[in-house]
């Protein structure tokens, strides 16, 4: 389980770094367009790289995301909470009664 809880505490913290490279490549961007409609100095593929920053960094975001679901899903399973977690104890599901 410390095992698990690193990986978890790590993932956390790529999300946060990819939220904020997101967050750094939209002002990126803004400050791109201006310089390119208003001033005529900024080629449009620089405009165009930075939309393709953003748009990996909320891949990769969601990535990560699905990732640290997966691990915490893995944890519940492996410590035999997922039913509880779930409320899944003396429900009846496709007919099939779900016991502790």
């Amino acid at each position: 389980m410390s095992a698990s809880r690193d990986e978890a505490v790590n993932l956390k913290q790529s999300i946060a770094i990819q939220r904020r490279q997101q967050l750094l490549g939209e002002q990126t961007r803004a400050l791109y367009q201006d310089q390119y409609l208003q001033l005529g100095t900024r080629p449009l593929l620089d405009l165009l790289n930075v939309d393709q920053e953003i748009y990996q960094a909320q891949f990769n975001q969601v990535l990560t995301e699905a990732q640290l679901r997966n691990l915490e899903l893995d944890c519940l399973f492996s410590t035999g909470k997922m039913r509880a977690v779930f409320a899944l104890d003396n429900q009846r599901i496709q007919g099939v009664e779900i016991r502790p």
